[in-house]
């Protein structure tokens, strides 16, 4: 597993040097003690909660346990993209996924421009959301003199 992250972080051409070397001392700290003679065919899911939990309860922060997580996610992900064949990790412990969210496209925003509103202001918003991708917030402080 070692060889293997080591070789993803070193293949890995845009990595800022500050990142190159979170990642380095990721691995060699945290990655390497325990699943370092673990072969990626061998990685269990059930071997990956023992090493998070182990990580935990040996006094390692959360964070840093995160980033270890998810950079063993990373290199998972890329071996299986390269028919390494490693198992699926386990799932985001403890994490929370915002919604994606898309703009709107040409006919959306066509429809949005027919339809009847009440209010004209609300219909200059809702159209003012669609053109742009402002989120709700940055839409209701803006005031006449911002525009």
């Amino acid at each position: 597993m070692t060889n293997y992250g080591e070789q993803w972080i070193n293949e890995r051409p845009g990595l800022a040097p500050k990142t190159r070397a979170l990642y380095g001392g990721l691995v060699r700290l945290h990655i390497q003690p325990k699943l370092g003679d673990v072969s990626l065919a061998d990685l269990t899911p059930g071997g990956v909660r023992t090493w998070r939990k182990e990580l935990l309860d040996g006094g390692t922060g959360p964070v840093t346990v995160a980033k270890a997580y998810r950079l063993l996610k990373a290199v998972l992900k890329h071996g299986r993209r390269r028919r390494v064949d490693p198992p699926e990790p386990v799932p985001d412990q403890g994490r929370r996924h915002r919604a994606q969210s898309r703009a709107a496209d040409r006919d959306d925003r066509a429809g949005l421009r027919h339809r009847r509103c009440r209010r004209p202001w609300f219909k200059a918003l809702v159209l003012l959301a669609a053109f742009t991708g402002l989120r709700w917030g940055e839409l209701i402080a803006l005031r006449r003199r911002h525009l």
